[in-house]
């Protein structure tokens, strides 16, 4: 309920490209300084474009290409059998989904739209395809070189492999560096500050988190209930008023060492005092 009331709130930010999350203003070249950056957007515009052709064709050819009561033509060669009816709707509902992710301000933000997109292509991938041999043939070659053409590099940026080559490792899978590691990997002092936390405070004391994922750490760590954390995605500590922050601040070692976090903002922690450090995790009060 709580998406479907932040997707209506924001409905008067239709023309705000920001309203719809970094994934698409990444699409459309905002933000691109890297070239596996610039590659992973040429390559997501290919497997779309790709696929939105393949779904248009098939549906323009549906007396060749769907099952109907009275087909008139014979299917195409590339097709072991018509789609079905039910199929064919499918596709357009998660045609759609992927549309409205795109267009509907916030929803892209809330729910991701590469998870949108890639739970789609389950239904989708068979068009895509489809295209690739329509181009293959057009050029004159075999259908599996232009598949392989875009997926493979496409499947190296979406995994990390492409950024690893550019010795930009974003992926926690590959390497102990990246923004992707910073973010998920819990260092020991990030435990020690939870589980001091969750020993040594009120249970209703209210605890602000430097950045996420902090409230899972205190939950998974200190045991501390979810309902006394704030700070989540959306809700940096940039953005809470100094005045209205009453009780502990539970900084990770990435907010301390990395993000910098008490001199980026010293009008948050002018009045607090540090009650408690593990060399790298701080708690402010």
């Amino acid at each position: 309920m709580t998406f479907i009331e932040k997707t209506f709130a924001n409905l008067h930010n239709w023309f705000l490209l920001d309203s719809r999350g970094s994934t698409i203003t990444t699409a459309v070249g905002e933000g691109l300084s890297t070239i596996p950056q610039k590659i992973r957007v040429l390559f997501s515009w290919l497997t779309l474009a790709l696929v939105a052709t393949g779904v248009l064709s098939t549906i323009a050819k549906y007396r060749r290409t769907i099952v109907t009561r009275r087909p008139v033509e014979n299917k195409p060669d590339y097709l072991c059998s018509r789609f079905e009816m039910e199929y064919i709707i499918l596709t357009l509902a998660c045609s759609l989904i992927v549309v409205i992710t795109v267009i509907v301000p916030y929803v892209s933000q809330g729910y991701s739209m590469e998870r949108t997109y890639f739970q789609a292509l389950a239904v989708l991938s068979p068009f895509f395809a489809i295209e690739s041999i329509t181009v293959a043939r057009w050029l004159k070659t075999q259908a599996y070189v232009i598949a392989l053409l875009v997926l493979v590099p496409f499947f190296m940026c979406t995994t990390g492999t492409m950024y690893q080559v550019f010795d930009q490792p974003v992926s926690m899978v590959l390497n102990s560096a990246g923004s992707e590691y910073q973010l998920w990997y819990v260092h020991n002092q990030d435990s020690h500050a939870a589980q001091w936390l969750g020993q040594h405070t009120k249970g209703q004391e209210p605890i602000y988190s430097g950045s996420w994922p902090g409230p899972r750490v205190l939950e998974s760590q200190g045991m501390i209930d979810r309902n006394r954390t704030f700070i989540g995605r959306e809700i940096p500590l940039a953005d809470w008023d100094p005045a209205s922050i009453h009780g502990n601040i539970y900084l990770r070692y990435t907010d301390i060492n990395l993000n910098s976090v008490v001199e980026e903002h010293p009008e948050i922690f002018i009045e607090k005092s540090k009650i408690y450090t593990t060399n790298g995790s701080a708690v402010y009060r």
